[in-house]
């Protein structure tokens, strides 16, 4: 009768499924220890870590992330040198009969970026309006006789304008110029450095998507009246 008794008192513990039950979890001093400790940084504002905790009330701060870089663009609000681009070219300078300079060889950097602004709302991401600056150098000798005390040197120009996109795809650029330039000629006798005034314009056709084969013709006024032709060979790269 006893051990009738004593299974069924094993099958009863045992519950419905026959398993047997689950053990109570166990307890440790360890446990014990670091949950007393995070009670005591608790009343003190201090995380388990080191970092202050947030008040009752207060939201916890977010961490802080760098600001984002404007794109260059937007960094620039009048030009946009993101699509600036360089044209080296090399050619003839050809002088008017005043200065009494054979044609001479001629080198020149132009940099071009566009004006967004000034794009029409119809197409604000077009390529219209644009800021150039360019820098040449020409090797020049005086023809006048009798012999001058310096009569060859080297014409150096720097000039800064604006310039328009007449027609631009994927092939083709056309585009005009105006600008304003200062040119010093060196200490050659009876050339006297100044202002002057500077016109042109550029044909080109692309050959890739950041190479462009140009011809630049320009003209370039002084205040008597005399002028130089500069006719310029080069290529357009796009950065």
């Amino acid at each position: 009768m006893s051990a009738v008794l004593d299974l069924a008192f094993l099958m009863l513990l045992a519950g419905p499924g026959g398993e047997p039950p689950a053990r109570a979890a166990s307890f440790t001093f360890q446990d014990s220890a670091e949950g007393d400790l995070e009670r005591r940084l608790a009343d003190r504002g201090v995380a388990k870590d080191g970092q202050e905790l947030p008040q009752e009330g207060e939201k916890a701060p977010k961490a802080q992330e760098p600001p984002a870089t404007p794109p260059l663009a937007t960094q620039w609000s009048i030009i946009d040198f993101g699509w600036m681009e360089l044209y080296p070219r090399a050619g003839l300078a050809i002088f008017s009969s005043k200065y009494h300079i054979n044609p001479s060889p001629a080198l020149e950097i132009e940099a071009h970026a566009p004006i967004p602004w000034l794009s029409p709302a119809s197409n604000p991401e077009g390529d219209y309006f644009g800021a150039f600056a360019h820098l040449n150098f020409a090797m020049i000798k005086r023809t006048i006789v009798p012999k001058l005390a310096k009569d060859s040197g080297i014409m150096a120009s720097i000039a800064f304008g604006m310039d328009y996109t007449f027609y631009r795809d994927d092939t083709w650029l056309l585009l005009a110029r105006l600008g304003i330039q200062y040119t010093t000629y060196g200490g050659i006798t009876d050339l006297h450095d100044g202002g002057q005034v500077v016109a042109g314009f550029t044909a080109g056709l692309s050959v890739s998507r950041s190479l462009m084969f140009t011809l630049t013709p320009e003209i370039v006024y002084a205040k008597t009246g005399d002028h130089i032709i500069m006719g310029l060979l080069g290529v357009a790269v796009e950065f």
